[in-house]
């Protein structure tokens, strides 16, 4: 599932920018590169895909300095438009 925000929010702070229970869209993840425009959501020090499974899920990934990977937080007021 590829995701486009409607509207406009500051660009491209990384993933240690999240908070528990945020969500964003990857914009960026060198090692990863099939991520990108996948909504994921922090709990606690790991990181939910949003619409997978558990198993897909990575458990302690704020354990780790990420700053290369790139987001765009989601706003609780926004409008998410998905596409295949």
């Amino acid at each position: 599932m590829i995701v486009e925000v409607m509207t406009a929010t500051p660009a491209e702070p990384n993933l240690t920018e999240m908070d528990d229970g945020n969500m964003a869209v990857i914009l960026d993840w060198p090692d990863r590169p099939n991520m990108a425009g996948i909504v994921v959501q922090r709990y606690r020090d790991g990181l939910i895909i949003l619409g997978k499974s558990s198993e897909m899920a990575f458990p302690d990934i704020f354990k780790a300095n990420l700053t290369e990977v790139k987001i765009r937080k989601i706003r609780p007021d926004e409008t998410l438009v998905t596409r295949e």
